[in-house]
C-alpha cells in the first residue's frame, strides 16, 4: 500500500507515509529562526509557569468583604496525603512551622496531632496607591490553622485579624477600608486595584504554600 502524504502547516515539508513526525520541526517554515527561538522561549516560560501553579497545594482569593475563599465558594481546601497517619502530618507541618515562625511576634498553638494554629505579623507587605500616585504601606496580622486527619490535611481560609501602618495602628474594619479605598466595586476586584488584591492573596497564599511545600524540600537535603 502507497503511503499517503500529508500537508503540515506547522512543519518543514509535507509528511510523508513513510516518515518518521520526529523528523520534522514543529514550527511554521515561514518564522526565522530567531522567531523561532522566541516561541520555543515563550512556550516553555507558560508552560512552568502552569506547572509551579499545579504544585501550589492552596490558592484563596480575597473577597469584599475581607474574607477569603477559594475559587468554588469553600473557605477551607483539604489536601490528600496517602499512606501517611494523622501524627505524621501533623509533625510534618509542624517542624516547617517552627522552622519557618521564631520571631517573638509570631504565635503558634497547637492540639497534638489535631490542630496548628498560627496568629502572624507580615510587615509591610500591601500597597495602596493613593491620590497622585502616593503609595502607602501596610502591615497585616493574621491567622493560619491546619486540621489533620489520616492521609488528609485541612487548611481553613486564612483569618485578616488586623490591618495597619506606622501612621495607622488598627484600621477596622477591614471590609470597611476596601470598600473605602476601592479595592472592589459592587464585590468585584477593581481592575485599577488588583495589585493592591494581589498582595494580601500572594502573601497569604504564599506563607501557606511555603509552609505546606517546604517539607518536601527538607527531604531532599
Amino acid at each position: 500500500m502507497t503511503g499517503v502524504s500529508y500537508s503540515c502547516l506547522f512543519c518543514d515539508r509535507s509528511l510523508g507515509g513513510n516518515h518518521k513526525v520526529n523528523e520534522y520541526r514543529m514550527v511554521p517554515p515561514f518564522l526565522s529562526k530567531n522567531m523561532k527561538k522566541t516561541i520555543l522561549s515563550v512556550v516553555l516560560l507558560l508552560t512552568m509557569g502552569m506547572f509551579m501553579y499545579a504544585q501550589s497545594p492552596v490558592n484563596f482569593k480575597l473577597q469584599s468583604d475581607g474574607t477569603f475563599k477559594t475559587v468554588d465558594g469553600n473557605d477551607f481546601v483539604v489536601i490528600q496525603q496517602e499512606g501517611k497517619s494523622a501524627s505524621e502530618l501533623y509533625n510534618e507541618v509542624l517542624q516547617s512551622v517552627t522552622l519557618q515562625y521564631n520571631s517573638a511576634k509570631d504565635v503558634v498553638s497547637k492540639v497534638d496531632n489535631s490542630v496548628i494554629s498560627i496568629n502572624g505579623i507580615a510587615s509591610d507587605c500591601i500597597t495602596l496607591s493613593g491620590m497622585l500616585g502616593v503609595k502607602v504601606v501596610f502591615s497585616i496580622q493574621y491567622i493560619l490553622q491546619f486540621q489533620f486527619k489520616d492521609e488528609k490535611i485541612r487548611v481553613e481560609a486564612p483569618v485578616l485579624s488586623r490591618l495597619f501602618s506606622d501612621k495607622t495602628p488598627d484600621i477596622k474594619p477591614i471590609s470597611g477600608w476596601l470598600k473605602v479605598q476601592n479595592v472592589f466595586k459592587k464585590d468585584k476586584p477593581n481592575p485599577k486595584k488588583q495589585s493592591t488584591i494581589d498582595d494580601f492573596e500572594n502573601t497569604l497564599n504564599g506563607l501557606i504554600n511555603r509552609i505546606l511545600m517546604s517539607k518536601k524540600v527538607e527531604e531532599d537535603w
